[in-house]
């Protein structure tokens, strides 16, 4: 009687724990480190429960609430921001398919040109509008051809009705800031041309009288000349710098010497403006 009276409470308890469904059940009991479980065959199992670690970062461990971030291996974002200023980013697809993204550094500006101021003075044009059409036929000296060239003016003054003295032409086929214009002294004589500034329709723009009225001494390397700077001001619309020889005569007394003037000499057109 006994046994049958145990076997009901076995009964009894294992109604209680086991889960509704079919097959094995998992039910807590007791203390919550262990699993309690009752098997098909009524068999009461008990197992212990996985314990989770908990993950201890370094900051919690020290218990200082610091950082270990050092400043000094980061670039300040001001710093950044002024690299970006100076850079620009290209980014274009090959022909692979393949992104690429490259960084330059943006052009600089380019400073504006400093004016050039001249030395020379502008004359009344004594000249006809249509004086210079007739230099459209004349052949032309490069501006560009002519940095190491000296001229010889009884070699290009070719005669026309217009110049009866005839006249170089100069092609301005480059820019410059300047004309600077110079007539060498050999003998105790030199050169005094007028110059005329042309368009490209041979229209006078300005007329300059004698305007080599710089003068600079023999040295033991160079012949001493006289100098005219045609500077920024009278360049705007320019095509062509014209040598025809100068109303001008008579004599120059210079470095105690008197130097006759003459139609022909040497002379250079130099496409720039260094200090007089």
């Amino acid at each position: 009687m006994l046994r049958i009276l145990l076997c009901l409470v076995m009964v009894a308890f294992a109604g209680c724990s086991v889960l509704p469904g079919k097959g094995s059940a998992q039910a807590p009991q007791g203390d919550e480190s262990f699993y309690t479980w009752v098997d098909d065959k009524g068999q009461l199992h008990s197992e212990p429960r996985k314990k989770k670690t908990p993950q201890i970062t370094a900051s919690s461990e020290k218990g200082d609430g610091k950082s270990d971030i050092n400043p000094a291996d980061y670039t300040p974002v001001e710093v950044v921001d002024a690299r970006l200023a100076q850079k620009r980013l290209y980014a274009w697809t090959d022909d692979q398919g393949l992104n690429h993204v490259e960084e330059k550094d943006k052009p600089k500006p380019e400073d504006a040109p400093v004016p050039v101021v001249s030395s020379v003075v502008e004359s009344e044009n004594p000249f006809p509008a249509t004086c210079c059409i007739t230099l459209s036929l004349q052949n032309k000296l490069l501006l560009s051809e002519l940095k190491t060239r000296s001229l010889s003016l009884e070699d290009y003054y070719h005669s026309d009705e217009s110049f009866s003295h005839g006249a170089v032409v100069v092609d301005i086929d480059m820019p410059s800031p300047a004309l600077r214009v110079q007539s060498f002294i050999r003998n105790n004589r030199v050169a005094v041309p007028d110059i005329l500034l042309l368009d490209e329709r041979y229209r006078v723009v300005h007329y300059f009288e004698a305007p080599l009225s710089h003068y600079v001494s023999e040295s033991w390397f160079k012949f001493g000349y006289l100098q005219g700077l045609i500077g920024s001001e009278f360049l705007d619309g320019v095509r062509y710098l014209v040598i025809t020889p100068g109303s001008k005569a008579g004599v120059l007394p210079l470095d105690e010497n008197e130097v006759k003037i003459t139609d022909f000499g040497f002379v250079t057109v130099f496409p720039d403006a260094p200090a007089l």
